[in-house]
């Protein structure tokens, strides 16, 4: 009879072997790893006894020389230190040599293949599980999620962790007491998802003052950027976040910090009307006469997003924004509040803060021409009677 091959050979016993000695490289968590080695303990038990029912077994064939046996032998004759532990075997076969053919021996005592490589599953549920308990504010859910070896870093498919989760929601109560177990569990603080935001962002962004306190109070970067560049300090103005604001400028959040379109906090507290804001950000020596990538000032800011437009104007042009700095196109503030329709705005800046009225743009309008063009009838007349007046022209009343 010709020499079988090893596929031929190999009994369940040596396929069970073989799948520990192939499993011996894979790299798992430490806790996972100290369940499974405590496990493989008995399961090498087994082998060795099922193994030893076998020692008297005759050869019918070929010896099969444990060199031959590739992986499986290697496995056998070194110690590994993958997810058994450092110094512990795989297994602990007694039996030598294998034979040509062995009789058939009950492997229902040995854990299956498909138990071993459950592992992958249980990860994945575990963290779907810490994931959505996090999503959803549950602590319980949370808390038995990490006992059991979820990892407390894992992530969406859009890069977001459970601390991300639990900073951004503020409709589930104890949601902070969530965002302190997860960073007692050295949670990264500074993780970002796929658009740039780190957990400081998501608290910020959603006005949860309790996450961005406890957060700031861990040492998390109060000035990190996302993709757009924009910093917890500029989601926390966007939000009318006035608490999580003022934590973040304690905690050294950059008042001058500017996004991609060369936007600051001032500006996104003007874009909102926030007069409260914009008094409190001037108060810590916000600049008002920074200008944006596009060449807009705080000023013209007031003309294009405000509603309470002239007190805002005021307040700035006191605190030295310029009342005719130019944008790209030759605007000035009271121009583009002409051609936004902001009357009474355009009023106030040419009554009280005198306002030019006799520069042109780049498409060649002055200030009184916009007035026209839009139906600003009785402003063009208040323009035309300045401009008389600065010319020396006598203006006759009504």
């Amino acid at each position: 009879m010709g020499a079988a091959s090893c596929s031929e050979l190999e009994s369940p016993v040596d396929k069970a072997w073989q799948f520990l000695g192939d499993c011996s490289s894979i790299s798992l968590p430490a806790d996972l790893a100290e369940r499974l080695a405590s496990k493989s303990a008995g399961i090498a038990q087994n082998l060795a006894e099922a193994e030893d029912d076998d020692g008297d077994c005759e050869s019918e064939g070929a010896l099969v020389s444990s060199r031959s046996m590739g992986p499986l032998a290697s496995a056998r004759e070194k110690e590994t230190t993958g997810f058994l532990g450092k110094g512990v075997r795989p297994f602990a076969s007694k039996a030598g040599p294998v034979f040509g053919r062995r009789k058939t021996t009950n492997l229902s005592h040995i854990t299956s293949r498909a138990q071993l490589t459950d592992l992958e599953s249980v990860s994945k549920r575990l963290k779907e599980e810490l994931l959505q308990a996090a999503r959803h504010g549950n602590m319980k859910a949370v808390e038995a999620a990490l006992v059991e070896g979820a990892d407390v870093n894992c992530t969406t498919n859009r890069g977001q962790t459970p601390l991300m989760f639990a900073a951004g929601h503020t409709k589930h109560k104890g949601h902070e007491d969530i965002v302190s177990m997860l960073c007692a569990h050295k949670a990264e603080l500074e993780a970002k998802d796929e658009l740039g935001w780190t957990a400081l962002c998501y608290a910020a962004g959603n006005h949860n003052f309790k996450a961005t306190h406890l957060l700031v109070e861990l040492k998390s970067d109060a000035n990190a950027v996302n993709n757009r560049g924009r910093t917890p300090l500029m989601l926390g103005v966007s939000e009318m976040a006035p608490e999580v604001v003022k934590a973040l400028v304690e905690a050294k959040g950059d008042i001058e910090a500017e996004d991609s379109d060369e936007w600051c906090p001032l500006f996104f507290a003007i874009e909102l009307a926030d007069l409260d804001m914009v008094k409190w950000l001037v108060k810590q020596k916000a600049d008002c006469s920074t200008t944006s990538a596009t060449g807009l000032t705080s000023l013209m800011m007031v003309a294009l997003n405000g509603s309470a437009c002239s007190k805002l104007a005021g307040h700035l042009i006191a605190h030295h924004a310029a009342v005719n700095a130019l944008d790209k196109k030759g605007n000035t503030a009271m121009m583009l509040a002409i051609k936004e329709k902001k009357e009474e705005l355009a009023e106030c800046l040419c009554d009280e803060h005198r306002a030019e009225l006799f520069h042109k743009n780049l498409a060649g309008e002055d200030a009184i021409e916009i007035a026209g063009d839009v139906g600003f009838y009785s402003l063009k007349g208040r323009l035309e009677n300045r401009a008389r007046k600065e010319q020396g022209i006598e203006v006759e009343d009504g």
